[in-house]
């Protein structure tokens, strides 16, 4: 309970892909952090359903170190380490490709929620209930939780036909087709071969960049804002953080805050504030 100051991330020897999500779930409540990481898999479905656990995790580990080759290649360790390749793998190596840059797209978005578990406390990954307290039907969801403050996950488990996800009160979007849902209710997911249940909460302005292959220094990433205004309504600012990425120097004011903001009536606003000579970011689009 005493340990938020020094957040680190586990993970450990059991490997059931439900106790793992539990892991991320429930490790907010003491301040640590957790990786429901990739070992190996039976199927390929098992694969890429654990790798979008991953991507939607504090720390995005394949701890695959026993294989010769990239577990896409090929699940059976075996005939991996034989560099015996599985039929059709460049198909599963596109989709866990697709997997990793969605986590690279959302690297401003958890910069900005480490950034706010750094000086405020609050946990970039939770419990829904760590959200809203008062709604009984979040209290007891182990299987689901908030990924900063507006992003709301729900992993699939290898060969489940589908889920139930609970939407907490007010409106969402799903993240995938920006389809616009009523909360307060139980929804009904359909088997996915290919994605998770992920949702956004209206009000949010969510910052996406265009996947780079590694981060240096140097990167500036290139952003997409969307925008998930309310009807005629503005939208929550989003403070995104820029620092060297490497050092402590933040802590003496070495970094800016690039303040976003967006209202119907003004439209889009980003307001960069600090002394931090570089630049982390450039939005090329509001959308």
């Amino acid at each position: 309970a005493l340990a938020a100051p020094y957040p680190f991330v586990l993970y450990s020897d059991l490997y059931d892909h439900l106790d793992f999500i539990r892991g991320v779930v429930n490790c907010g409540f003491s301040g640590l952090l957790w990786s429901p990481e990739v070992r190996d898999s039976r199927t390929t479905q098992e694969l890429e359903r654990r790798l979008w656990a991953v991507v939607f995790s504090p720390q995005a580990l394949i701890n695959a170190w026993y294989l010769r080759n990239p577990p896409w290649k090929q699940i059976e360790t075996e005939k991996n380490n034989r560099a015996e390749f599985m039929d059709g793998w460049g198909q599963v190596e596109a989709r866990c490709r697709e997997i990793l840059r969605t986590r690279m797209a959302l690297l401003p978005y958890l910069y900005a929620a480490f950034a706010r578990y750094r000086l405020e406390g609050v946990p970039p990954f939770r419990a829904l209930v760590m959200d809203w307290p008062d709604d009984p039907a979040c209290r007891d969801i182990h299987d689901q939780y908030m990924m900063g403050d507006d992003l709301l996950v729900a992993p699939l488990l290898a060969g489940s036909r589908g889920r139930k996800v609970v939407l907490p009160a007010g409106a969402w979007y799903c993240f995938w087709t920006r389809a616009r849902l009523e909360g307060g209710r139980t929804l009904d997911i359909p088997e996915s071969e290919e994605r998770i249940p992920v949702f956004v909460r209206e009000g949010a302005l969510l910052p996406l960049a265009e996947p780079v292959d590694f981060v240096t220094q140097e990167t500036c990433f290139r952003l997409s804002v969307r925008i998930y205004a309310p009807p005629g309504g503005p939208c929550r600012p989003c403070t995104l953080y820029e620092d060297d990425g490497e050092t402590f120097a933040y802590e003496k004011g070495q970094s800016n805050r690039l303040e976003l903001s967006w209202d119907p009536q003004a439209g889009p606003r980003a307001e960069r504030r600090g002394d931090w000579p570089g630049r982390r970011y450039e939005i090329v689009e509001w959308c």
